[in-house]
């Protein structure tokens, strides 16, 4: 647990932290989330790590990130969870 907020600050605090996530890559959210169910269940992690990081790298949002970063500008991540 990150925060704990009374109800009726509830929203606001929602708010900030989709706020802070949205402009990150979808992929690793949704890699992250995987890996930490998988170790939360006593799955391979590991074996999920790699298929994730190779994903990674052959993605278009693999290149983006440091791209974006390189120019100074925020990047533009088009990786969707229905995506190959």
């Amino acid at each position: 647990m990150e925060q704990v907020v009374e109800p009726a600050k509830l929203d606001a605090a929602v708010a900030e932290l989709v706020a802070t996530m949205l402009p990150l890559a979808p992929m690793t959210q949704f890699a992250a989330k995987e890996l930490v169910n998988l170790i939360a269940d006593g799955g391979d992690a590991d074996a999920a790590f790699e298929r994730w990081a190779a994903r990674w790298q052959l993605s278009t949002d693999g290149a983006e990130g440091p791209a974006a970063f390189l120019a100074r500008r925020q990047p533009v991540f088009s990786w969707r969870p229905d995506s190959p």
